[in-house]
């Protein structure tokens, strides 16, 4: 462990001796986004300044003229299979990225399912004029671990270094699990170089390559088919991204430096006096030929509930708890460190004596489908704000939900790794602490999707057998089920539920059919 630890300072103070290089961390998994922190965390420990783009939030992919300033784009997929702002989220060539490559730009694409989500199932074989085949270097999509083995092992048990790569020296990558599914195995074009192999030599897929370094004219591009959030350990990380983001430093053009910003409001304003009002920012970089002259936006020292966009849009939240006052913080994006700050007023957002809704939006799997209920509520005249935890990446905490007086928790049609449930206790699954407290001081909670129960016990039913959840237990005592007996598809033979019909005298709902 000590060697491992000098191995991760030496990087460190490499880094340390040298002009920091402009790196952008895209994160493209609307899955489990905050899978990308560990990411983060081994750029922190590295010491190197860098700007996060998250697709999903901004619901396209970061343009060819954001990533210009940057030396490398770092772009993270995850385990995401669909959808991916890779492709456009349409499955298509990325124009944006293709035009910051040919510029001389650098890539270090990580994820599993990249391919995947644009061709399906392989085998797949490239060609000259594709962009898989001239800038990522792969000339074939063989199989994926998991999918395509089984014989020595169910999943691929590590990848293996390729000796005289040139760039790592890291001798393997391993996972939190004891073998990575939906790995791609891949053939390169003869330019490409193999960084990383599947091992070992015996498992079935065994020798293939699951990482590529390939060069296109003036694009550098890197390709790691594997789920690099999920490593092991996070010296491994560490390792693996001082030894890649090293290579690539050597490239790196010399930066000119923010050296000031200085923010200020379209309107001349620092307050918002209107229900969900805005307010636009706008930020001055100097000198004027700074070479990355974005900045990031966020919201510090907050006593009032609001949002800001990343082109600099405050609004407020339209709720009583949105009074107050925010912190409106501009960052340059060049890792220069440099900020500015602007205090804004938020008045006559609500009253709370009002009634007030919270929607929480859960669903990773279908980002924007939330947005039907936002549409009903405003219709219907409610006064509510949205918390969306694919964005966040976690759930409201106490203090923000106790402002409201009913919380709508949407799941959708999303039934992964929901932020809905606590389940480290097994035997008695729970929503998530807050949410249940809320609960337990008299808030009123309306559950809405599909497959919130399939996220913490898989097929029905459950219990098994002729058990049932039994009082004292969570699902008893507070949503009133008995048992979770079956699904509509997956055990009606693949029918599906044709409508919902109201139960008479309810007193709740009179809708019928649904």
């Amino acid at each position: 462990m000590m060697k491992r630890f000098y191995t991760v300072l030496a990087f460190i103070l490499f880094f340390s001796t040298m002009q920091a290089q402009s790196v952008l961390l895209v994160n493209d998994n609307g899955k489990n986004p905050e899978r990308a922190d560990a990411l983060k965390t081994a750029l922190d420990d590295l010491g190197l300044p860098f700007t996060y783009y998250n697709t999903v939030e901004n619901a396209a992919s970061p343009t060819a003229d954001f990533m210009d300033p940057f030396d490398v784009v770092i772009w993270y997929t995850g385990n995401d299979s669909g959808g991916l702002y890779l492709w456009n989220a349409a499955d298509t060539v990325n124009t944006e990225l293709k035009t910051y490559l040919d510029n001389g730009g650098m890539l270090w694409l990580q994820g599993l399912d990249f391919l995947y989500d644009l061709y399906g199932s392989p085998a797949d074989t490239f060609q000259v004029g594709d962009f898989v085949y001239d800038y990522l270097g792969i000339s074939t999509y063989v199989a994926q671990s998991h999918k395509d083995d089984g014989v020595y092992s169910d999943g691929v048990p590590f990848f293996e270094v390729d000796p005289g790569n040139g760039i790592f020296t890291l001798d393997s990558l391993l996972w939190t699990w004891s073998t990575m599914w939906y790995a791609d195995a891949l053939i390169p074009v003869d330019s490409a170089k193999v960084l990383y192999k599947m091992g070992p030599a015996e498992y079935d897929l065994g020798g293939y390559a699951s990482a590529i370094y390939n060069e296109n004219g003036k694009a550098k591009v890197m390709s790691f088919a594997t789920e690099t959030g999920k490593l092991d350990a996070q010296w491994r990380l560490d390792t693996l991204f001082a030894q890649g983001l090293r290579y690539f430093k050597q490239f790196a053009s010399t930066s000119i430096q923010v050296e000031s910003i200085t923010l200020s409001t379209t309107s001349g304003k620092n307050s918002i006096d209107e229900k969900g009002g805005t307010l636009q920012f706008e930020a001055a970089v100097l000198p004027d030929d700074a070479t990355n002259k974005f900045v990031s936006w966020s919201l510090e020292n907050n006593t009032a509930h609001a949002t800001i966009d990343q082109n600099g849009l405050l609004k407020a939240a339209g709720v009583s708890y949105g009074n107050g006052t925010v912190t409106v913080v501009a960052t340059a994006a060049d890792g220069s460190g440099v900020t500015a700050s602007m205090d804004v007023t938020i008045t006559n957002q609500g009253d709370p004596s009002d009634y007030e809704i919270l929607l929480v939006n859960d669903n990773a799997n279908g980002t924007d489908r939330y947005q039907v209920l936002e549409t009903a509520l405003t219709n219907n005249e409610y006064n509510f704000a949205v918390y969306n935890t694919v964005n966040t990446t976690t759930y409201p905490e106490l203090d923000y939900l106790s402002a409201f007086d009913v919380v709508i928790w949407y799941t959708g049609n999303d039934g992964v790794d929901l932020k809905l449930w606590d389940v480290s206790d097994s035997t008695d699954i729970k929503f998530n602490a807050p949410l249940k407290s809320y609960l337990d001081q008299g808030g009123i909670v309306w559950l809405q999707g599909l497959d919130f129960f399939y996220d913490v016990y898989g097929k029905a039913p459950y219990p098994e057998g002729d058990a049932e959840f039994s009082a004292g237990t969570f699902v008893y005592d507070y949503m009133g089920i008995k048992k979770y007996v079956a699904q509509s598809k997956a055990d009606d033979g693949g029918q599906g539920v044709p409508q919902l019909d109201v139960v008479p005298d309810n007193g709740f709902c009179e809708l019928s059919p649904v």
